[in-house]
């Protein structure tokens, strides 16, 4: 199982302002990639730091699972 660390979320969902330089674009198709397998199935493992409220819209498709 893989650790699926924040940066992954904040690179792949946030809205930039202003133009990307072409590595930060990799980055956030690596990211938006990454998020496509966990939404597919893939485990993940986060940890407590970075759980999400059940309520935030933006991350309702996230499934949560507990121990």
């Amino acid at each position: 199982m893989k650790f699926l660390d924040a940066n992954i979320l904040i690179y792949a969902c946030f809205v930039p302002r202003s133009t990307l330089t072409s590595k930060e674009k990799s980055l956030k198709e690596k990211s938006q990639a990454i998020l496509r397998r966990v939404d597919e199935g893939e485990p993940v493992a986060i940890s407590e730091i970075y759980t999400f409220d059940r309520d935030f819209k933006k991350f309702s498709w996230i499934k949560v699972v507990q121990k």
